[in-house]
Order: structure tokens, then C-alpha cells, then sequence
């Protein structure tokens, strides 16, 4: 099971630029792409909302229509694979393999078609595919369930806080 921003794929720069662009047409200041960064791992919801700040969450439904429209028009400008993941899934072919994030699904299944490693995993599990979002156990369980995977038998990869706790949550 692996994460896909940060784990598979590199593309904080797209996601930080969109961010900046956002807050651009907000009329608010621009951030550091590292402070961005920082606020990715929880979904888009809570990456808008945390860099938008307190002060402007009168503001969030017009972030994210800002933020959604201009993401979805730039997400490949700069979105790579890390070095290594295609010849990592290729060796693993005979295994099963899903990505599970916090990214919304269609982000993810587009990039992952771009980059053309969708064929190589199971399932794309997005924030908006289940009720929970990582690291809530009740998103893994019935993935495991589904492929018929024992707990002992999976493995979690990937860059975040979540996922460490997602794989200890779940056992």
C-alpha cells in the first residue's frame, strides 16, 4: 500500500505554485514553498484551509474553487515520478499494489495515468473513494479485506506522519 504525494511521486512544486496562485487571487501573501509543503499530508481541504490561516477561512469556498480550477489545469507541469519507483513496481509486479491518499481521487488517477504507472497497482484509493481518510484504520481494513490481505501480510509505504500511523493503527 503506498502513499503517492512525497512516496511515488514528486510534486510538491505544482501543488505549491497552485497554493500561491490561490492566495494570488485571495489578494493574500504568497508563501514559502517549504511552509506549503508542511501542510500537505491531510488532504486539499485542510491544505486550503491551513494556508489561507485563520483570519480567512471566511474565504475557503472560493480557495478551493481558485485552487481546484488552476490545480487541475498545472498538475503536470512539474510532477515527476521519484527516481526508481517504475523499476520498484515493475519488480513487485506479481505482488498487490494500491496507492491509498489523502489526494483527491481523480488528482490521483490522472497524475498516475501521466505518468503511466496506473496500470501497475490494484486500486488508486483517493480522500473522497471512502468515509476515512488516513491514518483512520477504517480506510485500510477493508482494503485488506477486499484483496484478501492479513494485516501481518501488508506493508505501508510512504513519507508522512499518517502513514506511519495508519500501519500502526491497523496492525
Amino acid at each position: 500500500i503506498f502513499d503517492f504525494d512525497g512516496t511515488l511521486v514528486n510534486s510538491g512544486n505544482d501543488l505549491a505554485i497552485s497554493v500561491n496562485y490561490m492566495l494570488e487571487k485571495l489578494h493574500l501573501k504568497p508563501l514559502e514553498h517549504q511552509v506549503i509543503m508542511s501542510y500537505i499530508g491531510d488532504g486539499v481541504h485542510k491544505l486550503i484551509e491551513r494556508s489561507i490561516g485563520n483570519t480567512h477561512q471566511n474565504d475557503f469556498d472560493e480557495a478551493i474553487k481558485i485552487f481546484s480550477e488552476y490545480y487541475g489545469k498545472h498538475m503536470f507541469d512539474t510532477t515527476i515520478l521519484y527516481p526508481g519507483v517504475k523499476e520498484v513496481l515493475n519488480h513487485f509486479q506479481e505482488k498487490k499494489k494500491i496507492i491509498l491518499t489523502n489526494k483527491l481521487h481523480h488528482y490521483t488517477l490522472n497524475i498516475a495515468r501521466h505518468l503511466e504507472i496506473d496500470t501497475l497497482f490494484d486500486d488508486i484509493i483517493g480522500a473522497d473513494s471512502t468515509a476515512f481518510i488516513k491514518p483512520d484504520q477504517r480506510v485500510l481494513t477493508p482494503i485488506l479485506q477486499k484483496y484478501d490481505v492479513e494485516d501481518d501480510k501488508a506493508v505501508v509505504i510512504g513519507d508522512g506522519v499518517n502513514d506511519i500511523r495508519l500501519a500502526k493503527n491497523s496492525g
